[in-house]
């Protein structure tokens, strides 16, 4: 007896059926409480965390749960009742192998080691290409408001403006913010040179990309605006309206703001997270091309990063190891000091970016905010946690080069003074803000969110949104 054929007895065709009509089951499950497929890292979520923890994750949708759960019972009620069972493919060979093929297949969905997806992730990449595909339809240019310049006697001229968003990078971390090891030396020192701002308690809207990036680049200040199953245009669309070229470059998936950019360009294969020869200096010379290719031009760029996305060991090269990590693996080894690491190598990409930036002979400001924080390296699982401060806390920078804070110091003073003031801040300040910074104004402008606005108010609270659409507040560090 062959060794497939053994395996083919032990592992019957109603066994088969039954564990694959359960993997099915779980797979819904995970796209219903998640939006993804099971993989490493939905699977670590689970199991890397307190029995509490999990089954927050699983009543956090009890609908569904209790809805798939009768489903599943049923089938197996019927599959358990079925005497002649399916035959998926004629032929006696067909028979033979068909199950252990499909387990062969099912099996790794439930691999926490698993290192890479492909070519597992085959299906959800294909999603993934299709929602993306969708996200140009979604977005309804017909909102965009009227642009004009704040000042009509001293119109914008060439100037640059690069937004750097992160990724799952928690504000505490940071040397910047007072953290005990030198994470962020460059920024530190571009702080003391006076060329840098700090804004040490900038709140995130969301713990989900998805939903946090689009709050950050909303122009309208209110958290994820969906008109008629579409996205509301960002800030994006609104710095082309006002004739600034526009770019969206990315390590990462794509937000519904890419499609509006003049160029787009993924760096690197963004649906995988697990690349580990891919890291966010790789974006670094394709900005700098642009720029130089768009110098007499006002512009507009964003490079959305991986930053500190797990796992994070894949999130910087071996020169920035400066912290000790475990031998052990993914998800094991998301700790501080392997945390900490990934904080150091964004420094270090910024200053790369700053540079690049400081060879441009016209004024140029750079904005770095996180989309929101990470909690795994503490044991706790991000996806299983209420939103609220310890996740929600990010860092917010401001740089400028000696063209732009000459250009504009009444602007670069005011900043100065409100990080003095250490309010808390809010991706909602963001769009409002950064649109002042570009010296342009549009129809609705929120002026009590634009930190450089005389009707500026501080928050009490800040809104976050859940992952179910659901808006909450909370009371932000003090």
């Amino acid at each position: 007896m062959t060794p497939l054929v053994f395996l083919h007895n032990i592992v019957s065709r109603r066994c088969l059926y039954i564990l694959l009509n359960t993997i099915a089951c779980l797979i819904s499950f995970c796209l219903g409480t998640t939006g993804d497929f099971p993989g490493p890292s939905v699977i670590a979520a689970v199991l890397h965390t307190t029995w509490q923890e999990s089954s927050g994750l699983l009543l956090s949708a009890p609908w569904l749960l209790v809805t798939l759960l009768i489903s599943w019972l049923i089938q197996l009620v019927v599959l358990l009742k079925m005497k002649d069972w399916p035959q998926p493919l004629a032929g006696p060979a067909a028979q033979r192998y068909l199950s252990v093929i499909l387990l062969a297949i099912a099996l790794p969905f439930f691999i926490v080691e698993l290192r890479s997806m492909y070519p597992y992730a085959l299906i959800p990449m294909a999603k993934k290409i299709y929602d993306y595909q969708q996200i140009s339809t979604k977005v309804d240019t017909s909102l965009i408001p009227e642009v004009s310049p704040l000042n009509s006697a001293n119109p914008p001229s060439n100037e640059l403006m690069v937004m750097v968003i992160g990724e799952s990078s928690q504000a505490e971390f940071w040397q910047i913010n007072g953290f005990a090891q030198e994470t962020s030396p460059f920024i530190v020192a571009r702080q003391k040179k006076g060329e840098l701002i700090n804004f040490p308690k900038h709140m995130s809207a969301a713990s989900a990309t998805f939903l946090a990036v689009p709050s950050m680049l909303t122009p309208f200040g209110k958290i994820i605006e969906f008109r008629d199953g579409g996205w509301s245009p960002s800030l994006m669309s609104l710095m082309k309206k006002a004739s600034r070229h526009t770019a969206w470059f990315s390590t990462q998936s794509p937000q519904p703001a890419s499609t509006e950019a003049d160029d787009v360009d993924f760096v690197g294969d963004f649906f995988n997270y697990y690349d580990k020869a891919l890291f966010d200096e790789a974006l670094v010379p394709h900005a700098a091309q642009w720029m130089k290719k768009y110098a007499d031009t006002p512009s507009f760029l964003v490079l959305h990063t991986l930053g500190s996305h797990i796992p994070f060991e894949r999130r910087y090269p071996n020169a920035f190891k400066k912290w000790a990590v475990p031998e052990a693996e993914y998800p094991k080894s998301q700790t501080v000091a392997n945390y900490s690491n990934t904080i150091l190598y964004t420094d270090y990409v910024l200053e790369q970016v700053m540079k690049k930036m400081e060879l441009e002979k016209r004024p140029a400001l750079l904005v770095y905010v996180s989309d929101h924080g990470e909690t795994l390296m503490r044991g706790i699982s991000r996806s299983a946690s209420p939103a609220g401060a310890a996740i929600l806390h990010v860092p917010l920078m401001i740089w400028a080069n000696a063209l732009w804070r000459t250009a504009h110091p009444d602007q670069w003073a005011l900043l100065a003074t409100q990080a003095n003031t250490q309010p808390v801040t809010h991706h909602l300040n963001l769009a409002p803000t950064l649109t002042h910074l570009a010296g342009l104004q549009y129809e609705g402008m929120p002026h009590d969110l634009d930190l450089l606005s005389a009707q500026f108010k501080p928050w009490k609270s800040t809104p976050a949104i859940e992952p179910d659409l659901k808006t909450v507040s909370f009371i932000a560090p003090p």
